[in-house]
């Protein structure tokens, strides 16, 4: 029988013609048995007892459900936008209610994307070191960045109906940066940076693994700490979220550590318990409060990378050296 992905490769029509006339032929002793569709996949995987079915699952089944979670998170992202509501109407009943039918349905997308993870481990195991596998877990750690704030919102305060337009939202934007969803968001970016950074290779040499649209996960990680860094300015003063002498005195914690296998869910740190930072491929710590130092570093695995360069690749590249030169326009509010 062949399964769903050799039928999804096939090169042309013909071969794949071909593959059903050998499932339909053959001894007739043998028991023919039909792929399962991706809804029906879908519909299991709902189930409580999904991982205890034993399915059999490949891996391009396997990515294709991470799509469909893809669709229900930015759906839901999408609806529960930073929005510049006044204050009365932020107390009435009716917006209670739709925050706490909000929180529910976050949780239960966090609880999929988490059962997805525990069957991409019994599925390709723990490493997945190709670029369909590189690809897969990139949008996936991409889908929890898009479940923790939505990149509209983050291209708005960026600039891209201009700083007048998105204030609005920066009083959401800075409860946001001291929020739990600030502190999970930060722990996935270090995995996307550990991806990156196991998939390139001394100077890019290996950067056939990753994915041709790489350079947008370097981008969305670069305005997602961008715009951690203005809510913390706005509220406390400092990028970093506390003054000097706190700063001086707090310890440092590596959110890409290649020793911890954490890339189901990343380095979840607390407010007040460390700075985080990335480790560059050269053992320089960089905090993610410098943002200067931090676009700096995503400009260094764009250059590094450019052995596999595309209009994207450019694109990306020009984007970030201007956001950096722009620094942090925003003044108190």
């Amino acid at each position: 029988m062949p399964d769903s992905d050799e039928l999804f490769f096939a090169g042309s029509e013909s071969s794949w013609r071909n593959l059903l006339n050998t499932r339909r032929q053959g001894d007739d002793r043998t028991t023919k048995l039909q792929p399962p569709s991706l809804a029906t996949i879908y519909y299991l995987f709902q189930r409580h007892d999904f991982l205890h079915m034993e399915l059999n699952i490949t891996p391009l089944q396997l990515r294709l459900v991470l799509c469909t979670i893809q669709t229900q998170v930015i759906d839901h992202s999408m609806n529960n936008r930073f929005s510049a509501v006044e204050d009365q109407f932020g107390s009435s009943p009716q917006f209670h209610a739709e925050k706490n039918s909000a929180f529910l349905r976050q949780e239960e997308l966090e609880n999929m994307l988490t059962k997805w993870h525990v069957l991409k481990r019994r599925v390709v195991g723990s490493a997945w070191q190709t670029q369909a596998g590189i690809a897969c877990m990139l949008l996936y750690h991409l889908i929890w960045l898009e479940l923790y704030i939505c990149h509209d919102d983050v291209q708005a305060i960026a600039g891209k109906d201009g700083h007048t337009a998105a204030k609005p939202l920066l009083p959401q934007l800075q409860r946001w940066a001291h929020s739990s969803s600030a502190w999970k968001a930060i722990a996935h970016v270090g995995q996307i940076f550990k991806l990156l950074q196991s998939s390139g290779g001394s100077n890019g040499s290996n950067a056939v693994l990753r994915p041709v649209w790489w350079p947008l996960a370097v981008s969305r990680v670069a305005l997602l700490v961008w715009c951690y860094g203005v809510g913390l300015r706005l509220s406390t003063g400092s990028t970093a979220g506390v003054d000097e002498a706190m700063l001086a005195r707090s310890p440092t914690i590596i959110l890409n550590d290649p020793e911890e296998d954490l890339d189901a869910h990343g380095k979840v740190i607390h407010e007040g318990e460390g700075i985080p930072c990335i480790l560059a491929a050269d053992g320089k710590l960089t905090p993610l409060h410098c943002i200067s130092d931090f676009f700096d570093m995503c400009l260094k695995i764009l250059k590094d990378g450019k052995s596999k360069s595309s209009p994207l690749h450019e694109s990306v590249h020009v984007f970030l050296a201007d956001m950096k030169r722009c620094g942090i326009p925003y003044s108190k509010v």
